[in-house]
């Protein structure tokens, strides 16, 4: 298979994660954001997957363990979005 470049290109197993966690979700981080998934897609032909934060309700940790964190419970006691950022990206 030949690239854009004009390179032959490998079969490569690549994944990339691309996380924005700007506060404007239409901001120049954004937009670079974008560009890197882009150049990542065609350019390079890599598996590449992006999040905005900024899409997600995720609060901060209660430290209700924070003696043992061999304790702390899987799920999480806390009720926000991190369990759907993860299970939806596949993250192992």
């Amino acid at each position: 298979m030949i690239n854009k470049r004009g390179r032959e290109m490998q079969h490569r197993n690549i994944r990339i994660l691309v996380v924005s966690a700007s506060p404007r979700k239409y901001g120049a981080i954004a937009f670079a954001q974008e560009l890197i998934v882009r150049l990542c897609k065609e350019v390079e032909n890599v598996d590449v997957d992006a999040v905005n934060v900024y899409d997600y309700n995720i609060q901060p940790c209660i430290g209700c363990v924070s003696d043992n964190v061999k304790m702390c419970k899987i799920p999480c006691v806390i009720n926000d979005d991190m369990t759907r950022a993860v299970r939806t990206r596949n993250l192992k």
